[in-house]
């Protein structure tokens, strides 16, 4: 009996050879047609290792699409997968949810002076802050240069100011060594509650308008480039419907 070792650990395929081998009185058949039968399952078992492989590659390709790639967080699209789900939610059983957006001045500066590799740097500093005062259910996604999106499920609207607030204000307040030099950031933040109704495009576009209406008052008012931080700037929208 021929046995079909190298199929026994390739997908549904390997057990499926063995069976029909089994199946099969070799004595009966010729040494030519049982070199060929056993050449095709072979061929056969390849062809599922390989076809294996690349479903595996598609799917690490597809996540990864998801991703952004300086920071690990995730991106546009991965927030849009995240706010269906969370609206979905709040249509079906009326969880609340808050969308803040955190802007960030002073990359391009930085970036400029102490190239990209610093402004990464700051990028992913700026990531493990927001981890540390988020929940580790709460989605954050980097959707632009220098913007943050936080996507926080089961937070009641009574939050989204001081939440907005905690947030700018851990972002701004970072104190950044790098390569001996000092480096420095800052934010502000707009929010919205939203509802089963409301598409993503419509929160960014709310949180934007409010962030729009700070960002020059904001960063004129705290004379940017000083060593202090700003107190944190919060704009806070009405609920969507």
């Amino acid at each position: 009996m021929i046995e079909t070792q190298q199929n026994n650990d390739i997908g549904v395929f390997g057990p499926l050879a063995n069976r029909l081998l089994h199946s099969l009185d070799m004595d009966s058949v010729s040494s030519g047609n049982r070199d060929l039968l056993c050449e095709v399952l072979r061929f056969a078992a390849r062809a599922e290792q390989e076809l294996g492989n690349r479903q595996m590659a598609l799917a690490k390709m597809e996540a990864q699409a998801l991703i952004d790639p300086v920071t690990g967080l995730e991106n546009h699209k991965g927030m849009q997968l995240a706010f269906s789900r969370a609206a979905a939610a709040a249509g079906r059983y009326g969880d609340p949810a808050l969308l803040i957006i955190i802007a960030v001045n002073g990359l391009a500066d930085i970036s400029h002076t102490h190239g990209e590799t610093a402004e990464n740097f700051i990028l992913n500093r700026i990531t493990d802050e927001l981890r540390s005062v988020t929940r580790r259910s709460d989605v954050i996604a980097r959707i632009s240069h220098h913007e943050f999106a936080l996507l926080l499920t089961h937070c009641p609207s009574d939050f989204a100011t001081s939440k907005t607030a905690q947030l700018v204000a851990s972002v701004s307040a970072l104190s950044i060594s790098y390569r001996g030099h000092s480096l420095e950031v800052q934010a502000i933040g707009g929010c919205t509650t939203f509802s089963a109704d409301i598409t993503l495009e419509r929160a960014y576009a709310t949180a934007h308008a409010m962030l729009a209406k700070r960002w020059e008052p904001a960063f004129k008012q705290s004379g940017f480039g000083r060593r202090t931080a700003p107190a944190a700037t919060v704009a806070l929208s009405p609920q969507t419907h």
